[in-house]
């Protein structure tokens, strides 16, 4: 009496697959916490650059006046887009 088996074979071992999967979003993770904290340290950076020019800007009226007139020329040109 013949009997036929059909045995397959898994080609990678499921506990290592699911390991790669596990690494693969520690990983995915990793970047995006990067991402973030890099945004942050950037956002850090411009506000004290910000503040510093401020600062400046309270001592100088020359630096004062660039400022208002930067922030004149935003006003009318979104009031433009109104008419």
């Amino acid at each position: 009496m013949t009997t036929y088996a059909h045995v397959q074979y898994h080609l990678q071992h499921p506990g290592v697959v699911r390991a790669e999967h596990v690494v693969g979003g520690v990983q995915q993770f990793a970047r995006r916490v990067a991402n973030m904290l890099k945004a942050w340290a950037t956002a850090r950076r411009q506000a004290a650059e910000d503040a510093h020019y401020w600062q400046a800007a309270l001592n100088d009226a020359r630096i004062m006046a660039d400022i208002s007139r930067a922030m004149s020329a935003a006003a009318a040109r979104d009031v433009r887009t109104y008419y």
